[in-house]
């Protein structure tokens, strides 16, 4: 019963509702923002013909270069005086450079494995290429994207160093309820909301990748 009492004082928490409302924006915003843009990088590195563009690419692994905690320093001397400062989307922000590097080398690799004739015989249909790609190529890629963004989504939901530098009263996410439980020496507390941040992942990998693996052997099933 004593360990109930954690979880009981931890959900009595008045601030842990909107804990968890700034946790499921952070994670599904940051995933969302990066799979979005690693995506349109990928395409264009993959499949444009201008020489150019294959330099999209290695900027979006740029990033790989530096510790989190400088891409942190880096956002917040960015966006200090912006109406960001104080939200959430400050922690998204400072997470797109971070996770950009892995998920543009993985969604490059399934594009490669898609033959350019397949857009190609959709635009003599009479596709635009907005058209071919939401219709031809995202369905092709489809586990690739949902991979790419449950690994963003679940790194996001238990990073500390960019919350550690970017969070406010107003912007506080469940891993800095974490360290500040255990900062306070609330040990017991801090338990009880690491098993919550496990429940949560587990709530987002398992229908994740279970749709994941269903859509892939669809696809592999229509290909045979």
């Amino acid at each position: 019963m004593a360990g109930l009492a954690n979880y009981s004082q931890v959900i009595r928490d008045s601030r842990f509702g909107k804990i968890l409302q700034n946790t499921a924006l952070l994670l599904s915003a940051s995933a969302t923002l990066v799979t979005l843009v690693a995506l349109a990088v990928s395409w264009l590195s993959v499949r444009s013909r201008v020489r150019q563009a294959r330099l999209l690419e290695s900027l979006a692994f740029a990033p790989q270069a530096f510790p989190a905690i400088i891409i942190a320093l880096a956002t917040l001397l960015t966006f200090i005086a912006s109406p960001l400062y104080g939200t959430v989307w400050i922690i998204v922000m400072a997470y797109l450079p971070r996770y950009l590097p892995f998920s543009t080398r993985l969604f490059s690799s399934a594009l490669m494995q898609i033959h350019r004739e397949l857009e190609e015989a959709a635009m003599v249909q009479g596709a635009s290429t907005a058209s071919t790609i939401r219709r031809v190529v995202v369905p092709l890629v489809l586990p690739a994207l949902i991979n790419g963004w449950l690994w963003v989504a679940t790194h996001v939901v238990r990073d500390l160093t960019f919350p550690l530098f970017l969070v406010s009263g107003t912007n506080t996410v469940i891993s800095m309820l974490l360290w500040e439980y255990w900062d306070y020496g609330q040990s017991s507390q801090a338990s009880a909301v690491a098993v919550l941040l496990v429940a949560i992942v587990i709530a987002l990998v398992v229908p994740a990748r279970w749709y994941a693996n269903r859509t892939r052997h669809e696809t592999v099933s229509g290909k045979a």
